[in-house]
């Protein structure tokens, strides 16, 4: 199915992301031909800032500094939101909504986020009929389809008891149950650092438990690659658990969804702003000084400006391409070609391959082991709203970047590049973060942060918003008001 084509189906269909919705709530302007070093006119705000990425930390740092600056959103796609894609599925003739991208989120992790969603009418902590959330249980089993047992199959009381008793599980269940703590305890000390595999071998894991099940896990929720995963930042993968497990480690962790897609926060954000302007399928080609100490974006129309600040709201390595050749930003470049990234395969189907065969071990992610990779699959019969007629959706999420077998029924496919959180990333994190705003340059999105999320990716356009002073924005009261 073509990728493009699709996201522009869901968007007509979902009728909350295309242009003309932005449009009608934001101002639009034709790309000018020749930058005027002229001041701005009208009673606007006096100072332009201009975003270059349509993501989620790009739309939240124009939402921020709406009213405060005139800001242009340059976004090289048709649609803004990134990685937040909401898909439309017809299941049994009947819509059924899917999050492609990014899709769940806890409020013990993402607790910043929750609140924009609270300032956005989306959720309602104190009534959770007038809320768009659904509630998903984020059980896990691992398994090697060549052995007779699953590795370990999540307990959840007091629906999923058995497991607790199983012979074959006692090594799962110990480990997962001394996790938490341990990983609690190594949040609390900020220790970014450790590898994974080095950390396990101090809390009392057993080399089965270390081998067997909890690197091949942290594997599954990052690039896939086993051995890779041994050298991840242990909190960097550990944090999940850190601030999403409560008191009772055998109780399911429930991450929330929305019903309507996670493609309606950017839509709801651009139509609060009233000093934006954005422009769409406008990918920019360079960034350069102008009028002195401002800057100017050159896109294929021509140039744009002159801008008081430039933020860069794209993966490092996007970054690092537009800053290239700037010689005041050679320092910036060498952070942002630190950070790692690795490449990410998804597919939504309808055949259940990379499922455990006895649906009795089927949970929510199914970390399926082969060889040296372990890759996982989300059932979305479990994760998502239903259709009207209540029965489950049958559709399947899965990372097929390194499967030797892809899935018989696939209904769409996505590649993106996703943050690799390593010691080595965080070193590029830590010398960018003493960058920001040097000549008026800022950097935003989820991966300067330790672990990228909606939620630092928020975190990282309200650091924006700081040190840009946006008193002014009414948004960003708002939100200092709700915290």
């Amino acid at each position: 199915m073509n990728h493009l084509k699709t996201r522009r189906e869901a968007l007509s269909l979902l009728g909350v992301a295309g242009l003309a919705a932005w449009n009608a709530s934001c101002s639009t302007s034709a790309p000018a031909a020749a930058v005027s070093c002229d001041p701005p006119s009208g009673g606007g705000p006096s100072k332009r800032v201009a975003i270059i990425g349509g993501g989620v930390a790009g739309v939240c740092t124009a939402w921020l500094l709406d009213g405060a600056y005139a800001v242009t959103l340059f976004e090289s796609e048709a649609q803004l939101g990134g990685n937040v894609e909401t898909v439309p599925f017809t299941v049994r003739g009947q819509q059924v909504l899917v999050d492609i991208g990014a899709q769940y989120f806890h409020p013990g992790l993402y607790p910043n986020y929750a609140r924009l969603l609270d300032l956005l009418a989306i959720r309602d902590p104190q009534d959770a009929a007038k809320s768009d959330l659904y509630p998903a249980p984020s059980t896990i089993t691992i398994f090697d389809p060549a052995e007779a047992n699953p590795r370990f199959v999540s307990p959840v009381l007091p629906d999923r008891v058995w497991p607790l008793s199983a012979d074959w599980n006692g090594d799962g269940v110990a480990a997962f149950a001394k996790l938490p703590d341990a990983a609690k305890a190594l949040d609390a000390a900020g220790d970014w650092l450790t590898p994974l595999d080095s950390w396990l071998q101090t809390i009392g894991m057993n080399d089965n438990q270390r081998n067997n099940l909890l690197v091949p896990w942290a594997g599954s929720l990052f690039s896939g690659d086993i051995e890779q995963s041994r050298g991840l930042s242990a909190l960097g993968t550990a944090v999940f658990v850190a601030r999403t497990v409560g008191a009772n480690p055998t109780d399911a962790i429930y991450y929330q969804t929305l019903k309507h897609g996670l493609g309606q926060v950017p839509t709801k954000l651009v139509s609060q702003c009233t000093t934006l302007t954005v422009q769409t399928s406008t990918p920019v080609q360079a960034i350069s000084r102008a009028c002195g100490t401002q800057w100017q974006v050159q896109t294929a129309a021509g140039a744009q400006g002159p801008f008081d600040a430039v933020i860069l709201a794209l993966p490092a390595y996007a970054a690092a391409k537009l800053v290239a050749g700037i010689d005041e930003l050679a320092a910036q470049k060498t952070a942002l070609e630190t950070v790692e990234w690795y490449d990410s395969h998804l597919a939504i189907h309808t055949d259940p391959t990379y499922a455990p065969a006895d649906p009795a071990n089927v949970s929510f992610l199914n970390c399926r082991i082969q060889g040296g990779t372990c890759e996982a699959s989300m059932n979305l019969s479990i994760s998502v709203a239903p259709p009207p007629d209540g029965q489950p959706t049958g559709l399947w999420k899965s990372w097929t970047t390194l499967r030797n077998v892809q899935p018989a029924n696939i209904l769409h496919t996505v590649q993106y590049k996703h943050y690799l959180p390593t010691p080595k990333s965080y070193g590029g994190n830590a010398a960018l973060a003493k960058l920001q705003g040097q000549a008026q340059v800022w950097f935003a999105g989820g991966w300067t942060k330790p672990f990228d999320t909606q939620e630092t990716a928020l975190l990282s356009a309200l650091d924006v918003a700081k040190g840009l002073a946006a008193t002014a924005s009414v948004h960003s009261a708002a939100f200092a008001a709700a915290t």
